[in-house]
């Protein structure tokens, strides 16, 4: 990948996370690079660039996901893996390095105004 990505729409970025998150619990294992892809595909009417960038995005949000800052953004206290909304809605928007992945201190820190300004009631408790 040689270019920044675009901003994708949160609300269906955050349905395809939920697919794909979905369908890895379901069979209790990750999903094959192409699986993803097809599952991106089909969201992204046919369309191979936005479906990649799904799929880049997508792979950035769980890599974000497993960081220590992360820790108050994520919650596996059930045994399931449950996330801040505002982490889907950053991982759909935020600037990319050119390799797709995302610079980490910019990231929490917009996650983290999102999750003030947006999201102040959330919790995992509820």
């Amino acid at each position: 990948m040689s270019k920044r990505l675009e901003p994708l729409n949160v609300k269906k970025f955050t349905a395809f996370c939920f697919v794909v998150l979905g369908e890895s619990e379901n069979r209790e294992d990750v999903l094959e690079e192409h699986e993803l892809f097809d599952i991106a595909l089909e969201l992204a009417d046919e369309n191979e660039e936005l479906a990649e960038s799904y799929c880049t995005r997508f792979r950035g949000f769980i890599e974000m996901s497993f960081q220590p800052a992360a820790e108050e953004y994520v919650s596996n206290d059930s045994g399931q893996m449950r996330f801040h909304p505002a982490l889907f809605e950053v991982a759909a928007c935020a600037r990319t390095r050119k390799n797709g992945s995302f610079p980490e201190r910019p990231f929490f820190k917009r996650v983290g105004a999102v999750a003030a300004c947006k999201y102040h009631d959330f919790s995992f408790d509820a």
